[in-house]
């Protein structure tokens, strides 16, 4: 999204702005105002042109809500449909896809290098490649996209990351008590005297391009089921899924959902960036508020992983993000899996 060329349009209030004028104030040709106006058309925006020149006239709600928020500089793309937000961000991160990301990443104040959002997905994923359900307009799909330069062993303390950021934006902007089931699931914890199992609210996904010393760049693509109703899921998912208006009866801002997401995410994630300042104090930091949100420390569980399936108790996670399972053969560590509670008699 060419944030700036959208300002100066937006800020006009309805007045025209000559494709001269707004050369002048980007520092850009006028060649590249035109590809900038087509960027913004192509997203949805509504721009009227005339011998005047241009005056923004409509455009999709969510964008134009979203951007009215104080976000750390960065590039935004908005669709109200792709194919995945995942996708898009991975390649804003490797820095190859300059047509839509506006010809920028990396932008400066920021740790994240884009941010990638979608109105609904035709081709939602999530870990080991499932279906993720995307209906248009009542839940969040967002990717933002990073260079971490990180140790591949350090990878999965993005996810981390990322739950973490998830977690503490939904407490804030919706008062609900939201925990995380490692490594990737943000859930509504069983309710009091285990009156109900554990529900899921949404997911993180992680993909990675990286050198064999390095992570080079990274998607970090977040779902949320936010305003969709438990009656409009498809049933073999009722039971195990929820969505916050569910939890809470009142409807979701995603405009403000994702903008606190996305700070959230600077915040955090910044914390492992190899440019960090007091590096693994800031790890530190991110793992200690990670664990004390991390629903699955200290339950008897079962995981299946590479190498088959394990059952003990869920001891710790590590330094670098794995899960520590306490077995009756020794302590066995997990960079990834599937967990599942056991429950105790």
């Amino acid at each position: 999204m060419p944030q700036n060329i959208f300002k100066l349009l937006k800020d006009s209030r309805g007045r025209s702005i000559s494709g001269p004028e707004l050369s002048k104030a980007l520092g850009i040709t006028r060649a590249a105002v035109w590809k900038k106006i087509g960027l913004l058309r192509a997203e949805g925006f509504l721009i009227d042109s005339s011998k005047n020149g241009y005056r923004l006239s409509g455009g999709p709600e969510l964008c134009k809500r979203l951007l009215s928020y104080s976000l750390p500089q960065t590039e935004i793309v908005f669709q109200e449909q792709m194919p995945s937000t995942n996708d898009l961000a991975l390649l804003m991160a490797m820095g190859k896809d300059q047509k839509n990301a506006g010809g920028r990443t990396g932008a400066p104040g920021s740790s994240l290098s884009g941010l990638v959002v979608a109105g609904s997905q035709t081709a939602g994923r999530g870990r080991l490649g499932r279906k993720w359900l995307s209906p248009h307009g009542v839940n969040i799909y967002m990717s933002a996209a990073m260079r971490p330069e990180l140790p591949p062993r350090k990878a999965p303390l993005l996810a981390l990351a990322a739950g973490l950021a998830s977690v503490l934006a939904i407490k804030g902007q919706a008062g609900l008590d939201v925990r995380l089931k490692w490594p990737n699931d943000i859930i509504v914890p069983e309710g009091k005297n285990k009156t109900r199992n554990a529900k899921k609210l949404g997911g993180i996904l992680v993909e990675l391009r990286s050198d064999p010393d390095r992570v080079l760049s990274a998607a970090i693509g977040i779902g949320i089921n936010a305003n969709m109703k438990a009656k409009d899921m498809p049933r073999e998912i009722r039971t195990a899924a929820t969505s916050i208006f569910d939890e809470t009866g009142r409807a979701v801002d995603l405009a403000a959902m994702i903008a606190a997401i996305y700070r959230e995410l600077d915040y955090w994630a910044g914390m492992l960036h190899k440019r960090a300042a007091d590096g693994e104090q800031k790890k530190q930091k991110l793992l200690k508020a990670y664990r004390n949100l991390c629903d699955t420390i200290g339950r008897q569980i079962r995981i299946q992983a590479e190498g088959g399936s394990f059952t003990g108790t869920a001891y710790g996670i590590d330094d670098d993000g794995r899960l520590s399972l306490k077995t009756a053969e020794g302590m066995l560590r997990f960079s990834t899996g599937d967990v599942q509670s056991v429950r105790e008699n």
